[in-house]
């Protein structure tokens, strides 16, 4: 699942959440067909109508899992399409529409997701609406956007596992409350809403309405309206819609400023129903003990039985299981996150306590009570948890002072959005002033968004265009060209292009001792750089003799540089195992291994891939014992910081293996 429930498998055009599919392949376009239609757009704006049942039912299967089908269906072809859709989680409800309802009534009985089988148009559309209007009143069945924080996975390996996620989630969610937004972001919000709601009257009459009316002390009473506004804003950020995010960033801000303003005051015990998956449930079974933070706002009731009602007055559904979340929640603990009860702020005068999007919940337990409801109860967590305060001092580390695009960009590549963040920053590139540092900036991004894509002709061309702006500029002449230079020869390096390679590593080692000096310690760096190209192209002698180089810097450093030194010592073992210098090999991996003991860091992939070689060498010199005893120390390293399918992982358990029989 990752963090979200569900995940896109094509690009769909639909910014909401609900999806009306209608199959029928005798329909027509009478008027009476679409006075229907836009009475049902009222409701369900996106409406996809089809006449040949293959298309449908390819266009159902290919909706995100996340997402929510409201079917229709004539007898004929909802009798033999509903065995093959009926199961799937996007299928939220299906409407048989037939002329037959005896006969459809008595077949459909077993499939729990019929919510009727109707003979008239208006009855079809009142029912729809109705049903409709239930859904999102209770929002038991809208899905949930979590990201799931395990506080057992050490520090150094956040890059693998769910915690990436949950830390690039509050990341975008703080970066859209610190950037300032403009008055074109309303405009530009306007106008896309426009063209998605073209033909539907009724909601672009609201659309119009909010452009005339809004004002920020009505941000809730807008929010908790059924219109555009909650749809598109709740699933932009369930599903990180940056684009849309970005004009939303007035919105957010005026809701969170309200928030605030009504946060309450005591301690409160809040409820949600919640329709689940068998797989979505076991998702928070396996996280209890871990933190769970919800990507978009959380909307939450005081009144248990009536949650609890809200679930029961639902016909059971085979695939889907009814939770209730049970939530304590104390104010002294939401200083960043506020949260509140908005029941005299909203637009209806349904009771609702609204949590900000991003607030993080401690999962306490999950069980079944005896009305077969699952209930799963969490508790409001403070950044400063001691569980979580080393995760926010690093989230705060990565903030800019100054939030703005190139920031936002930042956030972006970090959560892999390689494509949008590319986006943003063309448009950056033509929108910005003729500065040639934030030029520079722009170009040396895209070079390494290129990359990142393996693009690499690309990569080189516009990194290219940052060399161009830093020579045409003497303030950026030099820092700047020393990154540049360095980030070319890694891409020729990549290539297998040494020759260039060098010369650009040189260059920019040359730049950098202009800049900084003969034993500043990033000459150290460029000295191992050019080493490793030496090291690529087998010219081991070579290579040995700048990472000497590189190291004779790193030693003379007043703070000693332990991760880098070992990195270091480990380079120079290959080129002596290389050379089948197998002693001394062994003595610099072994040095290497010592310093990294010295830094008191916790052992890391890096320790394991060390004594992986080790245990290499020591086969080459058919040591076969030592061999063993190195393969085993490297797997209980990895057992922590890979997963079990890791090509590496697995390769070197079918090493041990086949070590041990040869010793046997």
């Amino acid at each position: 699942m990752g963090n979200i429930f569900g995940s896109s498998k094509l690009k769909d055009d639909n910014l909401e959440t609900f999806h009306l599919v209608w199959l029928d392949p005798a329909a027509d376009d009478t008027v009476e067909d679409k006075e229907g239609q836009q009475l049902l757009r009222t409701s369900i704006n996106h409406l996809r109508k089809f006449k040949d049942a293959e298309k449908c039912e390819h266009y159902i299967q290919n909706v995100s899992k996340s997402d929510r089908i409201i079917f229709i269906v004539t007898g004929r072809l909802g009798q033999e399409i509903m065995p093959r859709i009926h199961q799937l989680r996007q299928i939220s409800s299906i409407y048989i529409y037939c002329m037959e309802k005896s006969y459809h009534e008595e077949w459909s009985k077993e499939f729990t997701k019929v919510r009727g089988v109707i003979v008239e148009l208006e009855d079809l559309v009142a029912k729809i609406r109705l049903d409709q209007t239930t859904r999102i009143r209770n929002k038991v069945d809208e899905p949930l956007s979590i990201s799931i924080f395990d506080p057992n996975i050490d520090s150094g390996q956040w890059t693998i596992g769910s915690n990436t996620q949950f830390i690039y989630s509050q990341l975008l969610i703080d970066f859209f409350l610190r950037m300032k937004s403009t008055t074109k972001d309303k405009t530009d919000l306007i106008s896309l809403c426009q063209k998605e709601y073209l033909n539907n009257k009724p909601e672009l009459a609201v659309v119009y309405e909010f452009q005339r009316d809004y004002q920020p002390e009505r941000a809730l009473w807008w929010f908790t309206r059924d219109s555009f506004l909650s749809r598109l804003l709740n699933k932009a950020l369930r599903v990180q819609n940056t684009n849309l995010l970005l004009l939303f960033r007035f919105f957010i801000h005026d809701i969170e400023r309200q928030l605030r303003s009504y946060q309450c005051t005591s301690v409160m015990y809040v409820y949600r129903s919640q329709l689940m998956s068998d797989e979505e449930l076991q998702i928070f079974k396996d996280s209890i003990g871990k933190f769970i933070a919800m990507n978009s706002f959380l909307s939450t009731i005081l009144n248990r039985d009536q949650a609890i009602n809200f679930v029961k007055t639902l016909l059971p559904v085979n695939e889907l299981q009814h939770t209730l979340f049970e939530i304590e929640a104390d104010p002294q603990l939401a200083t960043s996150k506020p949260f509140a009860n908005i029941t005299a702020y909203g637009y209806n005068a349904y009771e609702e306590v609204l949590f900000m999007a991003g607030s993080i919940f401690r999962l306490i337990d999950v069980c079944c009570d005896g009305d077969q409801i699952w209930i799963i109860r969490m508790k409001l967590c403070h950044e400063d948890d001691q569980n979580l305060k080393t995760t926010f001092d690093y989230i705060k580390k990565n903030q800019n002072e100054e939030t703005n695009l190139f920031s936002f960009i930042n956030i972006l590549q970090r959560l892999e959005k390689f494509d949008e963040a590319e986006n943003y920053c063309l448009r950056l590139s033509d929108e910005i002033p003729r500065n040639e540092y934030d030029l520079a900036v722009c170009y040396d991004i895209l070079g390494s968004l290129a990359h990142k894509k393996n693009d690499l002709e690309k990569s080189i061309t516009w990194y290219k265009k940052s060399i161009e702006c830093a020579t045409r500029s003497p303030q950026l002449r030099n820092p700047r060209l020393t990154t540049t230079y360095t980030a070319i020869a890694a891409i020729y390096r990549q290539k297998g292009d040494y020759k260039q390679a060098l010369e650009l590593y040189n260059k920019a080692l040359t730049t950098a001792k202009e800049v900084f000096g003969e034993e500043h310690l990033c000459i150290a760096e460029y000295y191992t750089n050019v080493g490793t190209v030496y090291q690529n192209a087998k010219q081991w002698f070579e290579a040995l003799d700048y990472y000497v180089k590189a190291l004779v810097i790193l030693y003379k450093q007043s703070s000693m540089e332990h991760t880098q030194i070992s990195l270091l010592l480990n380079n120079m073992a290959d080129c002596h195992a290389d050379l089948g210098l197998y002693d001394l090999a062994l003595a610099h991996y072994k040095l290497s291994l010592e310093t990294l003991e010295a830094s008191q860091l916790p052992q890391n992939r890096h320790m394991a891939t060390t004594f992986q070689k080790i245990g290499c060498v020591y086969e080459k010199k058919n040591d076969f014992q030592q061999t063993l005893s190195n393969y085993e120390r490297a797997v209980s390293i990895y057992r922590h910081a890979l997963l079990p399918t890791h090509p590496t992982f697995i390769q070197l358990e079918q090493d041990i293996q086949r070590i041990s029989s040869q010793l046997k």
